[in-house]
């Protein structure tokens, strides 16, 4: 039987918080990851090494939640 940790956690989380609490961090972590797909969508990955690529790495993880593949 497969066991889903982070499914158990996030219910186990989200029963633990007061509903108006649970209910504002749903939302906040909704528009942050829309707001990352946005941004991904438009900004074009920038030259590898640079601090610009670092973020824009950090913001593709949050907007697909995996690592980009890097180019050759």
């Amino acid at each position: 039987m497969d066991t889903d940790y982070l499914t158990q956690f996030l219910t186990w989380m989200l029963g633990a918080l007061p509903g108006d609490i649970a209910a504002n961090l749903v939302g906040i972590i909704t528009a942050l990851v829309t707001l990352c797909t946005l941004v991904i969508r438009f900004w074009k990955e920038p030259a590898s090494g640079t601090t610009a690529h670092k973020v824009w790495s950090v913001v593709h993880l949050l907007a697909s939640f995996r690592k980009p593949v890097a180019k050759s």
